[in-house]
């Protein structure tokens, strides 16, 4: 009897603690900042924002325009652009925040394959790793040196848009983006190596069609979290301390409707803010829409 006492005790705990992971989130409705310079981003795939440099946000386009990252202040005003030499990416889909102790960095992912729709063909992806700069050139091509790695899918080529650096182990999540549910494989970079290395499937999430994903900066107050969306949910799941953010994913997450169609006809990039307390959407421009909308969703308290 006290066994059964004991083991009901540790359930309800269990119980208890997923529920708070869940319900001390709650946001406000999201609120539309600027319409954006089209001439600059006419498809933005990818948004990140800096904690080193206030009001800073980073945004990449799809494929078919020119390879640069590009800076906005909060308010989606167009603040310039960079790249690096050596830099000749095919389909740009995703970039996000390297968190370190000392200074932060920008990954940029080379990683869509949607040429032939549903058929991925690339034999392998890229990912580069540049310095977060210290003032834009607009517009610009600094010639410093970058990292860069070529990897593959353990189980074939994969579209994909999201992917989530892990600051704790330091190993990129990516997510797929037309499998049913989307997959989840992890990489161990090596910077320094050469040859093509390979994701490995470790699990899945309760969607398809995920097209960004976020992770809360580390030192936000109120703990660690991630955001991964699809063009209409946002599903948001809390890391427990010292957890690795898979293990985070094997859990429910919380799902919030993203912005409106109304307002964010084609959204493929989400951004947390540097405190943590709300997140950043960046829509592309179509006939519907022809200026992109920077939409701020703050979070209630």
């Amino acid at each position: 009897m006290r066994s059964a006492f004991v083991a009901l005790l540790a359930l309800c705990s269990l119980l208890v603690l997923g529920a708070s992971d869940t319900e001390r989130w709650a946001f406000y409705p999201p609120r539309l900042l600027n319409r954006v310079d089209v001439a600059q981003l006419p498809e933005c795939s990818g948004l990140a924002a800096s904690r080193h440099y206030a009001n800073r946000l980073y945004a990449i386009n799809d494929h078919g325009n020119p390879h640069l990252v590009h800076a906005l202040d909060t308010l989606g005003y167009h603040q310039g652009a960079f790249g690096r030499a050596g830099m000749h990416p095919q389909d740009c889909e995703e970039i996000a925040m390297l968190y370190g102790a000392e200074r932060d960095s920008l990954l940029v992912a080379d990683l869509g394959d949607n040429q032939y729709g549903d058929h991925a063909v690339r034999p392998f992806q890229r990912l580069y790793r540049l310095p977060e700069p210290e003032w834009m050139q607009n517009p610009g091509r600094d010639s410093s040196l970058l990292d860069s790695l070529r990897y593959t899918y353990a189980d074939g080529p994969r579209d994909a848009e999201a992917l989530l650096p892990d600051p704790l182990t330091r190993e990129i999540l990516i997510i797929s983006k037309r499998d049913n549910p989307s997959r989840i494989y992890t990489l161990k970079p090596d910077w320094h190596s050469t040859q093509v290395q390979t994701a490995q499937q470790v699990g899945t999430v309760p969607a398809t069609w995920v097209v960004a994903a976020s992770v809360r900066p580390p030192d936000a107050v109120g703990g660690r979290a991630v955001l991964v969306r699809t063009l209409r949910k946002v599903m948001l799941y809390t890391v427990r301390p010292g957890e690795p953010l898979l293990e985070a994913l094997k859990r429910a997450p919380q799902v919030f409707d993203a912005p409106d169609e109304a307002d964010e006809d084609q959204g493929e990039s989400i951004a947390w803010a540097p405190d943590g307390q709300g997140y950043y959407t960046l829509s592309e421009a179509n006939d519907k829409q022809p200026r992109p909308r920077l939409i701020r969703t703050e979070r209630k308290r």
